[in-house]
């Protein structure tokens, strides 16, 4: 994973981000978000890292498919409202 470059790609309200030097995913937002989206975070595997301001996990296959999951889920519930 290391020899990956970083990756970024910006939602409503958030910028998703990749940093193999880091080997870390992260999910950077605006502000804090709604309850309902930091528990969708939390039954992703994403924990809050005060040092970095974002929710993270480490950078494996599995969080890819996670963080894409939490991208479509997120965008449902915001098409809800």
């Amino acid at each position: 994973m290391a020899d990956r470059p970083a990756f970024e790609l910006s939602g409503p309200g958030y910028v998703y981000r990749e940093d193999p030097q880091e080997n870390r995913v992260m999910f950077l937002f605006d502000g804090t978000p709604a309850k309902e989206t930091r528990d969708l975070l939390k039954r992703h595997g994403f924990r809050w890292s005060p040092t970095r301001s974002a929710w993270v996990r480490q950078l494996t296959g599995n969080v890819q498919w996670a963080a894409m999951d939490f991208m479509r889920a997120l965008e449902l519930a915001q098409r809800q409202q």
